[in-house]
């Protein structure tokens, strides 16, 4: 009698991989609560950029309706002809000519001190007039005699766009020189009031708007001590 060896058929067994059904529930639920939050996070930060757009917005809205405001009230109000005749002349202390005058005097004078403020006043003056064209060509600001109808305007020194204001910001380029450089607060409270007067008057001729000015005097300002500081290395 033959004896036959009954084989038991082994089904091969599959591997499940490093994670189970379960840790594959649980990692998608991680993600699932990770993409929750990251959505939460995104929409919290689009929500205020959106409120910081809107009050910058309304920021520049209120800073363009005191301009207007202010320009036509200098137009209507405090205009005389002889107030005409003084800021037509403070005006021209702001300009391209007057600054080269300045700055040509002084390094022709004798003197140490006199070189030294024509040197920083004039590596201030180029730095300031290269930033305002270039924010000008960027804003492209139309002028208030542009923008305001029935405005009575005296155009001197005028070019195509409004902010910010280069005969500011070339009157304080000189003025802030000479506050860092001279040592008579005298001096520099003098040179201040000229820089003062310049802005005033580009407001008073209707050709900026006070922001307009504002703007030009911290550009001046800045490139000023930015020179002395920095460039001329002074302390």
């Amino acid at each position: 009698m033959t004896g036959r060896t009954s084989r038991t058929t082994r089904r091969p067994r599959y591997s499940r991989g490093p994670f189970s059904h379960r840790d594959n529930s649980r990692l998608i639920a991680h993600v699932e609560e990770a993409l929750a939050v990251s959505s939460f996070s995104c929409y919290n930060i689009l929500t205020q950029m959106r409120e910081s757009i809107i009050f910058g917005d309304a920021m520049i809205q209120r800073i363009s309706e005191f301009d207007k405001a202010a320009v036509l009230y200098i137009n209507n109000r405090l205009r005389t002809r002889l107030l005409d005749y003084f800021f037509i002349g403070a005006t021209y202390l702001g300009s391209d000519v007057f600054a080269l005058g300045v700055i040509l005097g002084l390094f022709f004078f004798p003197g140490r001190n006199f070189n030294s403020f024509a040197a920083a006043a004039a590596l201030s003056l180029f730095f300031t007039s290269i930033t305002v064209g270039v924010v000008k060509f960027f804003v492209k600001r139309k002028r208030p005699f542009e923008k305001l109808i029935n405005l009575n305007s005296i155009k001197i020194g005028v070019d195509q766009f409004s902010f910010p204001s280069g005969h500011t910001a070339a009157a304080f380029t000189l003025a802030a020189t000479v506050a860092l450089l001279t040592s008579s607060p005298l001096i520099s409270f003098i040179y201040y009031m000229l820089a003062t007067l310049v802005a005033m008057s580009r407001v008073y001729l209707g050709v900026h708007y006070p922001s307009d000015v504002a703007a030009g005097a911290v550009v001046g300002t800045s490139y000023a001590v930015v020179v002395h500081f920095m460039i001329l290395g002074r302390v």
